[in-house]
């Protein structure tokens, strides 16, 4: 997912139109509709409203870091959490669960992202080697001979990681702190 989304010839490019991803954390303590007219512009926005025939994706990336307080008092959120606003647009909201457990309910679909099975790591790691199929099996190769790294590759954030660093150092480190400090170092 992370590879396709960048990707401007991803699924989300040919799916939709328009792809509005808002990160609700920079919204600071304006409305989350608000957050989104500041982003796309007015004129833009009651584009969105009115466009019946378009294919428009809203991203509304981590409710959870807005309070809960503040989330049940935005009603233009509520309406969109319970499909009422925006009509002709998919919605997708991401949030960590235990952070919203009552909005969550009112939703009318809701996914649960389990992170990557021994499959998925594989074919991540083959989106990353994508014309070095070399670099690819020393990376797994190594993987398995640390499956302290290994075990932390179903979060694929941590694969991210793992990926970024074997690229830069062509090896992994052989501990964990060690991972750890050199990626601090790196960053």
């Amino acid at each position: 997912l992370i590879t396709m989304s960048k990707s401007t010839e991803g699924f989300l490019s040919e799916d939709f139109d328009i792809v509005i991803k808002l990160l609700l954390r920079s919204i600071g303590q304006k409305s989350v509709e608000e957050g989104i007219i500041k982003q796309v512009g007015d004129e833009a926005y009651q584009q969105v409203k009115r466009s019946l025939g378009t294919k428009c994706l809203v991203v509304l990336d981590g409710l959870d870091e807005i309070d809960i307080k503040r989330q049940e008092s935005d009603e233009w959120l509520m309406g969109l959490i319970k499909c009422e606003l925006l009509e002709s647009c998919s919605i997708v909201i991401t949030s960590r669960p235990h952070a919203c457990q009552e909005l969550i309910k009112k939703a009318n679909r809701t996914i649960e992202i389990l992170g990557f099975g021994d499959e998925e790591i594989k074919e991540f790691v083959q989106h990353s080697f994508p014309n070095d199929t070399q670099s690819a099996e020393t990376f797994v190769q190594e993987l398995e001979e640390y499956p302290q790294f290994y075990s932390l590759c179903n979060v694929p954030v941590s694969l991210v990681m793992i990926v970024d660093m074997f690229k830069k150092l062509k090896c992994l480190p052989s501990t964990l702190t060690e991972l750890y400090k050199r990626f601090v170092v790196m960053r």
